[in-house]
């Protein structure tokens, strides 16, 4: 069995609005973020990638780099509710990670939800794991037996460096209300960088059923908590379900 290395506690730093998308930067300390909103804190010196870019590795390495990616994938979303983002392995020769420091994370829900713009971009290494550390936390407050089917895998290889893969999930679980069973069907594209062979981009396709809007109050409470922003007056739609929208129930004859 493989030993998977427990992932490292996320950090923030800043929270934007610009351009009709949420950045979220994390690169610093949660302190320097609470303490001075919009200002770097970074322990310790900040990496090449971070300063002059991300250096570029050769074409066998980059090849190595982009299969284990996708490897490492396959072999750890189902368990993700039980040990969360892994992005190395402690079987590795050189057990860096498969995400860039400048990963970005995209979503573009069906419909705009305030306070949100109608793109939620997230960058930095620290930030995403923290998403995933809040998705984890928010369904198990509403879901229990939680669990990820891989159901479709699409490869793209295009050009030289031009690499890009589709992974299609069904998320599973029960509702603690009245048990349930509920299932969702998550399709996202992770994007090789050209330079390093590392997952740069993650572009989440579609949820469906949608998220519901408590999944997005939780987040905006969490980013207005981190940011010391006030939170937006307008109302979002009034529900009591659960983080996610629930598949339409059959007609009963």
């Amino acid at each position: 069995m493989r030993m998977l290395k427990p992932p490292t506690a996320p950090t923030f730093t800043a929270f934007t609005l610009r351009r009709g998308f949420i950045h979220l930067n994390g690169q610093g300390g949660l302190r320097g973020a609470l303490c001075r909103r919009g200002h770097n804190s970074a322990s310790g010196p900040p990496s090449k990638e971070q300063t002059d870019g991300p250096e570029e590795v050769s074409d066998t390495e980059w090849e190595i780099r982009s299969g284990r990616a996708i490897a490492l994938l396959r072999e750890t979303l189902p368990d993700f509710f039980k040990v969360g983002l892994v992005e190395n392995s402690t079987e590795d020769e050189n057990p860096g990670s498969i995400y860039s420091p400048r990963i970005q994370l995209l979503y573009t829900p069906p419909a705009h939800l305030p306070p949100f713009p109608p793109t939620l971009h997230i960058e930095g290494l620290p930030l995403y794991h923290a998403s995933s550390m809040f998705v984890r936390h928010t369904l198990n407050m509403f879901y229990t037996d939680l669990s990820v089917e891989l159901r479709r895998m699409h490869d793209v290889k295009g050009a030289r460096r031009d690499r890009k893969f589709t992974i299609g999930t069904a998320v599973l679980g029960k509702s603690r209300m009245g048990s349930t069973r509920v299932e969702w069907d998550v399709t996202s594209t992770y994007h090789i960088s050209p330079l390093t062979g590392l997952i740069h981009r993650h572009v989440v396709e579609s949820i469906h059923p949608a998220p519901h809007s408590s999944i997005y109050d939780t987040l905006a409470s969490t980013i207005t908590r981190l940011s010391g922003l006030k939170p937006d007056p307008t109302p979002s739609v009034p529900s009591t379900c659960g983080a996610m929208a629930e598949p339409e129930k059959r007609n009963r004859r």
